[in-house]
């Protein structure tokens, strides 16, 4: 056996002499590290100290006992000195040393001794085989190096023990700083600064690692002060060059020698000073060595900030150049500052000094890129706003930037509109600066922004779509009449006949076809309507809207659905999303199955474009979209990124229609107008549409003939009123399929979950509900009060007697469940159901009833028993048939977890586990730790939930989840 887990078993159980054949054989090859020294530590503390002796004695164990080093502090060998060398003494021949603690061993100079005199005996042994070199002493000559070290070690001890560790050193070949962090660091630390300088002069490992010490030191802002070492730089500078020490009188002392790439980093290195990334930094020298070095190259610094502002223009820096004010530095200022500001974290620091730059030099705005003004805007108030509204004026003419746009429009209501007129937003603008003047006009709170509306109106500099949204916006004022007409067609056809100029990508989707079915629009009229689609930035504009109404609805329908099938024939071409903003308002219930599959299509290859078929189906907004919708945030199949574009979209449209996720899912059963009575009228005749109790459909006429589709008209007038109503009804077939799949899931939901109903809705749920109500007969039901009972083939309710059941006005109504059955009462609808061959969406009579003791629970989650492990591939079988998903794979690589979901409360119920490695190993052992229940909605939703504040029937379905998969350890 190779496993580490097998080997920890046999280990325990085997005797020493086992234990020594084992590692005196072939077997030693197969033993992990850990596996021996945990069991050699584990047999330490529990007192069989000849136990262990006798298996340290056999050589060769060199990388098996590394737990003897990484110890717990109430080892059995730290608990006294004695014991301590006793360890010390069986570990030396193998190159190791146990571990240690602050306390013991005791350090003292007879310690050192101590030490010094092991370490110089094994290194002899070593020594005279020819086998001494830095990997087999290295590991004790470090620690004993660093148990040399105690506070208040003096100087002369500290030399003589850095004198012996430096010779050893030389003599294996221990290189320089590969053992600083936890050898002799500690020693060169005690030295006085002289004595350290001395050894950096002297150079070779020692010299070195001291250098490499206080770098590491001041790096990490403890107290060092360099003054001491401006000689060793001076004759050193290739040392300076490679360490670049974050220190004025260095920085200055190198800037003569060092290139144009090197002065870069010593301005980042003073930059840091400056910003206060240093500890008992004397700020008067700082800058003093910044106003010399700035003299000396001002380009050095200026090249810095162009590289390097976004990063290092903090308060301090920006506050020092301002207060300088040097030439060349300056017109940098504002744009370095926008793009550290670019993190909104960094404004509000920053915000009084841009305040005063500008107030003060408002023509330093002229060099900031219209890009990157967008950052400054939030630091200036409305006053310091308006009156540089003028310098902001050419930049916004010069510059594309829509969130520049954007951040001025949200800014609409703190611009004085007397002012926007003085800058000449309005007199025939650049076409940039009049985009921005719309947008700022459109959101402009104060009607006095009205006549500046028609300012721009008339200058003629608008396009149609924007001229249309102006319009409407004075027609809000009350600044223009409506313009009412007879002829609503002939309105908007003059309105779009003096369009000459359609973009590429609207001429190439303008084709003959599609133009047909907007029909009675014009080819031209049809053209503008795709243009308008595709020139509108965020909401379309109002024109847009008067020619889709006079498409009539099923030419909407069926030009939405060509628009749409466009789109995914191109694979779902970004370029080409534009066109499908038309869908608004045409959109029905024939695109949601051909959305749906696309959705499964692109979902590992494009699951990016997969959302936003997610978002197309969400905005839909019919009871069948959205239920496929929350189909897909409940599916396994779905990547994470699908379904978490899912959950989003139903928690947008619950918080739209003011209404919990619960109540949202409630209403995603739809009825496909079968409730209201489904006809379709096809020239004279009428077709009513019944469900039957089977669930299947049935076409009646009006004479009372059936049959399963509609019939064929003679009449080829008629035939595209036909083709419209028989795609509805195909729609509705296929739709009604889908429906009752997913009344399983639903119901299960609310079975588990305890989920209960107001008398009042659900009673239109499941009484009023035409799919439902047939549904709903085959289930127990239960009042608030314990009464149980069904729905009858008259819709009335009886109980298991078939005696009637009057709920009461204020019952709430949930599935019954066997955990709150009385006695006998599931017995008695087993029967009941068997007799009248009733065979249910949901087995509820045999749901999990066993609630969880008090040993199977914490406060934290729903505990497994110990050592339980699980064949992965078992595992994998039963978690997918439970619902649950993969979680994040981690380092291992291993995944995380496994979860499931229950959006109706909120809830994350996650299977915490061991090892589990994202690949499948069918017999691999996972260890089962046990389940634990989140609210991902809330505010604590990274904290556990007690298991008893969850519903009684969750705790039992989740406690009957851990023992299935507790049932199949090996």
């Amino acid at each position: 056996m190779s496993s580490a887990t097998s080997w920890e078993d046999r280990l325990e159980q085997a005797s020493s002499a086992q234990i020594i054949g084992w590692i005196s054989g072939p077997e030693l090859q197969e033993l992990q590290g850990y596996a021996l020294g945990n069991e050699l530590v584990r047999r330490l503390n529990q007192g069989r100290l000849d136990e262990v002796l006798q298996i340290l004695a056999v050589p060769g164990l060199k990388g098996y006992l590394n737990a003897f080093y990484h110890s717990r502090p109430d080892s059995w060998w730290l608990q006294d000195e004695a014991r301590w060398w006793q360890l010390a003494g069986a570990l030396i021949p193998h190159d190791q040393l146990p571990g240690f603690t602050a306390d013991c061993p005791a350090r003292s100079p007879a310690l050192s001794e101590r030490l010094q005199a092991l370490v110089e005996a094994r290194a002899a042994v070593l020594r005279a085989s020819g086998t001494l070199n830095h990997k087999q002493i290295g590991g004790i000559w470090s620690s004993a190096m660093h148990l040399m070290y105690r506070p208040g070690i003096g100087r002369e001890e500290c030399l003589q023990r850095l004198d012996w560790a430096k010779a050893l050193a030389d003599e294996c070949g221990i290189r320089a700083g590969s053992y600083c962090g936890i050898g002799w660091q500690a020693l060169l630390a005690a030295l006085p600064t002289a004595d350290q300088v001395a050894i950096a002069f002297a150079g070779g490992k020692l010299g070195e690692d001291v250098l490499a010490m206080n770098v590491g030191r001041r790096r990490d802002e403890e107290p060092c002060d360099w003054g001491d070492w401006l000689p060793y730089f001076a004759a050193h500078p290739d040392q300076y060059r490679h360490h670049m020490i974050r220190d004025e009188r260095l920085i200055e002392q190198y800037w003569p020698l060092a290139n144009a790439s090197e002065r870069f980093r010593l301005v980042d290195r003073l930059v840091e000073l400056i910003n206060g990334y240093g500890r008992n930094t004397d700020m008067q020298r700082v800058e003093a060595v910044f106003d010399r070095l700035l003299a000396d190259d001002p380009a050095a610094f200026a090249d810095f900030i162009q590289r390097h502002g976004h990063y290092d223009m903090l308060a301090p820096f920006a506050s020092l150049i301002w207060n300088r004010q040097p030439p060349a530095l300056l017109p940098l200022l504002l744009t370095a500052i926008a793009e550290r500001c670019e993190h909104s974290g960094f404004r509000p620091s920053l915000r009084t000094l841009v305040q005063e730059i500008v107030r003060s030099q408002p023509a330093l705005l002229d060099g900031v890129p219209g890009g990157k003004l967008v950052n400054l805007l939030p630091l200036l108030d409305a006053e310091l706003l308006n009156q540089t509204l003028d310098r902001f004026t050419a930049v916004i003419g010069s510059s594309s930037s829509k969130e520049l746009r954007r951040q001025l429009t949200a800014r609409a209501g703190e611009l004085q509109p007397a002012q926007l007129q003085a800058c000449g937003w309005v007199n025939k603008p650049a076409k940039n600066l009049m985009l921005t003047a719309r947008d700022v006009l459109l959101a402009h709170p104060d009607p006095a922004a009205g006549p500046l509306l028609q300012q721009l109106l008339a200058s003629g500099k608008l396009d149609i779509g924007s001229a249309s949204q102006v319009e409407a916006r004075l027609e809000e004022l009350g600044l223009r009449q409506r313009i009412e007409s007879d002829d609503p067609l002939a309105l908007v056809e003059a309105r779009v006949a003096g369009v000459k100029r359609f973009s590429a990508a609207v001429e190439n989707m303008a084709t003959d076809a599609l133009l047909a079915l907007m029909a009675p629009l014009s080819a031209q009229a049809g053209r503008v309507l795709l243009q308008l689609a595709a020139n509108a930035e965020e909401e379309l504009p109002p024109l847009t809207f008067q020619l889709l109404e006079q498409i009539p609805a099923a030419q909407r329908a069926s030009l939405a659905q060509q628009l749409l099938e466009g789109w995914i024939a191109s694979e779902g071409d970004p370029k080409q999303r534009w066109a499908l903003r038309l869908l608004e308002g045409g959109a029905d219930d024939r695109l949601v199955d051909l959305l749906f599959s696309t959705v499964k299509a692109w979902n590992k290859p494009r699951r990016q474009r997969a959302a936003i078929a997610v978002e197309l189906l969400a905005a839909i907004d019919s009871p069948y979209a959205l239920m496929r919708v929350q189909e897909i945030s409940e599916s396994r199949k779905f990547k994470d990124t699908v379904v978490e574009q899912a959950s989003l979209c139903l928690r947008q449209v619950a918080e739209r229609r003011g209404i919990s996720l619960q109540e949202l899912f409630d209403e995603l059963t739809p009825d496909f107008g079968l409730g209201a009575g489904l006809l379709f009228a096809i020239g004279e005749r009428s077709y009513r549409v019944k469900l039957l109790g089977d669930l299947s459909l049935q076409v009646v006429d009006e004479q009372g003939k059936t049959s399963k589709s509609l019939p064929k008209p003679r009449d080829a007038e008629l035939l595209p009123v036909w083709k419209d109503a028989a795609a509805q009804l195909k729609v509705l077939t296929a739709g009604l399929k889908t429906v009752i799949q997913r009344q399983k899931p639903r119901l299960e939901t609310a079975l588990i979950t305890g989920k209960q109903w107001p008398l009042a809705r659900w009673q239109l749920q499941f009484l009023q509900h035409p799919l439902l109500q047939v549904i709903g007969r085959s289930l127990i039901w239960r009042t608030d009060a314990g009464q149980s009972f069904r729905i009858a083939e008259d819709l009335s309710l009886v109980d298991v007697n078939d005696d009637l059941v009057l709920p009461e006005g204020g019952s709430q109504i949930s599935l019954w469940h066997p955990l709150l059955a009385a006695e006998g009462e599931a017995e008695a609808w087993r029967s009941y159901l068997a007799d009248y061959e009733l065979e249910p969406v949901v087995n509820q009579l045999d749901a999990p009833d066993c609630a969880p003791g008090a040993a199977d629970v914490d406060a934290h989650g729903f505990v497994a028993a110990q050592d339980v492990k699980v064949p992965q591939g078992k595992l994998s079988s039963l978690l997918s048939k439970l619902g649950y998903r993969q979680g994040d794979v981690i380092d291992g690589p291993s995944v995380e977890d496994h979860y499931l979901k229950i959006d109706s409360l909120g809830l994350r119920v996650s299977l915490n586990h061991g090892y589990f490695p994202p690949w499948m190993e069918v017999e691999n052992p996972v260890e089962i730790y046990g389940l634990q229940v989140f609210n991902y909605s809330g505010d604590n939703r990274h904290q556990s939930l007690d298991p008893a504040s969850l519903p009684p029937i969750l705790q039992a379905t989740l406690f009957d989840h851990l023992k299935r998969i507790c049932a199949l350890a090996v």
